[in-house]
């Protein structure tokens, strides 16, 4: 993907890191780091991709364009495939065995030391990021096209939004036929935040086409902004 963001600057270089690790399954993910930055320094973004069953992987534009906007401004990414999606092993699980993987996932960035740590799920990203917040320490939340009810989905998110306490944003285009304006109201009120955004990408639908940058700014200026207030 061609890197370009209007500046004058070179981009930032990134240092790509393949990583193994385990649910209860293998999956492969990536850990994306500025180059000069130590690997267990600085804020970390967990994304998680769109639904396995229907092409989405971590090579998916948007979760892509978002990782390298992120590292470009200085901060870490760890973007991986959810069971089912090779290189990852396993099967599709109706959300629950996704809501594992993407625990194990954020085991993982524990481990090498990262402890400021983002979540960012699309779609069905944004439905298992919901399920993980409550369980685990977040920085934030963001959330992009985010539904609450997919028919396969057997994980119960809307019962999560009330312990979900991390300063949060939520993204959807303007156009978006398959997540309403009342599905983020609900959203909205229903969690328990004291900080919450929602940004209106317009003109666009639920994929993003040619406003993946668009969405990855909303993000990047979300995180700086979270960035600036801390101590």
């Amino acid at each position: 993907m061609e890197r370009f963001f209007g500046l004058e600057e070179e981009p930032r270089k990134i240092r790509k890191i393949p990583l193994t690790f385990k649910s209860d399954v293998k999956l492969y993910g990536e850990l994306w780091l500025p180059e000069e930055m130590d690997e267990n320094k600085g804020d970390l973004v967990l994304l998680l991709h769109p639904h396995p069953l229907f092409g989405g992987s971590m090579e998916n534009i948007v979760i892509s364009t978002i990782a390298d906007v992120l590292v470009d401004e200085g901060f870490c990414v760890f973007r991986f495939n959810f069971r089912g999606v090779p290189p990852s092993k396993g099967s599709y699980a109706h959300g629950i065995g996704e809501l594992k993987d993407a625990e194990a996932a954020y085991n993982k960035i524990r481990t090498l030391g990262f402890s400021q740590i983002s979540l960012c799920g699309y779609s069905f990203g944004a439905m298992v990021a919901i399920a993980l917040a409550p369980r685990v320490q977040l920085k934030s939340l963001i959330l992009i096209s985010p539904p609450l009810v997919l028919p396969d989905f057997r994980v119960d998110v809307k019962s999560q939004l009330p312990n979900i306490r991390s300063p949060l944003l939520i993204i959807r285009g303007s156009n978006d036929t398959f997540v309403s304006k009342d599905t983020v109201k609900e959203l909205l009120e229903s969690v328990g935040s004291a900080t919450k955004r929602y940004i209106e990408i317009d003109g666009a639908d639920h994929f993003y086409f040619d406003q993946a940058f668009d969405v990855a700014f909303a993000v990047r200026d979300f995180l700086k902004e979270l960035q600036s207030l801390t101590p």
